[in-house]
C-alpha cells in the first residue's frame, strides 16, 4: 500500500511477477494523466497445484476449471477453462468447485457420484448430456423435504434387503430403482413399501439409484447391490 501510494516499486511486467506469500494482496494505483488525481484498489493472487486436490473430491484442481463464467448454473459452457479456478462456482453457493466438495449443490458429495466407481467423477454422464454428474443437480432427480428429514438408506451396500429410515414421520408411497444408465429397473407400490424396505435380491450386482416418492416430494440416493 505504502509503495503504491508514493508509487515508487511498480510491477513494471505482470507476466513476470513472483509473489513472496500466498496469497498475496496487489496494490493497483490508477491516475488521470491529465489531472494528476490518482486512487488506490487492490486483489488478492494465490497459487493453488493444480495437481492438488484440495477439497478431496477425486476431481484435481486443474480439471475444476470448467468453463469460464462465475456462475455454472445459468451458463452451461461446460469444460472451456481459462486458467482461473476462482471463477468456477457450479451451484452458485460462493465456493469455488476446487473447494467446494459437491460442486453441483445437490447434497450428493462429488465424490459419491463416481457412479462408475473408477475413481473419478469427472467422466460419470447418466443422463448422456454431455455434462459430469457432478456439475449437474438434476441428476439427484430431486432434493427436498426428505434430505431436510434426515433421510437415509441402510445397509448400503445391501444384497437382499434395503431399508428406509426418516425422522418426520412421512409415508413412502412409491419407490422406484435405475440402473445406472437411467433406465428404470423397478417398480415398488406403497402396499409393497409397509415394512419401510424393499427386497433388490433379484437385482445383479452394480451401482443403482432408488427413488422414493411421499406426496409431491421426491429424492433419489445411490444404492450399491452387492
Amino acid at each position: 500500500m505504502a509503495d503504491a501510494q508514493t508509487f515508487v516499486n511498480p510491477i513494471v511486467t505482470p507476466q513476470d511477477f513472483t509473489n513472496y506469500m500466498n496469497p498475496q494482496t496487489v496494490y493497483v494505483r490508477v491516475e488521470n494523466a491529465n489531472t494528476n488525481c490518482w486512487n488506490i484498489t487492490s486483489f488478492d493472487i494465490a497459487v493453488v497445484g493444480c495437481e492438488d486436490d484440495e477439497d478431496g473430491d477425486l476431481v484435481e484442481n486443474q480439471d475444476e476449471d470448467v468453463d469460464n463464467t462465475s456462475n455454472e448454473g445459468r451458463n452451461s459452457d461446460f469444460n472451456s477453462p481459462d486458467g482461473n479456478l476462482a471463477n468456477d462456482d457450479t451451484d452458485g453457493d460462493g465456493i469455488p468447485n476446487y473447494l467446494d466438495d459437491d460442486d453441483d449443490g445437490d447434497g450428493i458429495l462429488t465424490a459419491d457420484e463416481d457412479y462408475n466407481n473408477n475413481g473419478d467423477p469427472t467422466d460419470d454422464d447418466t443422463n448422456n448430456n454431455d455434462i459430469p454428474d457432478y456439475l449437474e443437480a438434476e441428476v439427484a432427480l430431486a432434493v427436498n423435504d426428505f434430505e431436510r428429514a434426515n433421510f437415509s438408506i441402510y445397509p448400503n451396500p445391501v444384497s437382499d434387503v434395503v431399508n428406509f429410515r426418516f425422522d418426520n414421520g412421512l409415508q413412502i408411497e412409491q419407490a422406484k430403482i435405475y440402473a445406472i444408465d437411467g433406465s428404470l429397473v423397478k417398480t415398488f407400490s406403497e402396499k409393497q413399501l409397509s415394512a419401510n424396505s424393499v427386497n433388490v435380491s433379484e437385482l445383479m450386482s452394480g451401482v443403482y439409484f432408488i427413488q422414493l416418492k411421499s406426496g409431491k416430494s421426491t429424492i433419489a440416493k445411490k444404492l450399491i447391490v452387492r
